[in-house]
């Protein structure tokens, strides 16, 4: 792999944390003004109304990352579908 490569893909990786901060934050106040909150339970690991939503963004990311990595890298597609299929999948 080139300096070139390398260089791209860290690049591409600063703005996928960028991108992911943001768009939680953004889906962050989505939620709240649409009071889309999980209310905790006995069972629940949190103590106040947590909004929902937020790994959205971070499965939007990975994907579009993912297929912006097939362009950049050797990778074949069978395979990038095959973990873009799962991450949803999972997600879902």
């Amino acid at each position: 792999m080139s300096l070139l490569n390398v260089r791209v893909i860290i690049g591409l990786l600063l703005l996928a944390g960028v991108a992911s901060f943001a768009l939680t934050g953004f889906l962050r106040l989505y939620a709240l003004k649409k009071n889309l909150l999980d209310i905790p339970v006995e069972r629940s690991s949190h103590a106040l109304p947590t909004p929902r939503g937020g790994g959205l963004a971070f499965v939007s990311v990975t994907v579009v990352g993912m297929l912006v990595l097939l362009q950049v890298a050797d990778v074949t597609v069978t395979s990038m579908l095959a973990l873009i299929g799962a991450g949803v999948l999972v997600a879902g």
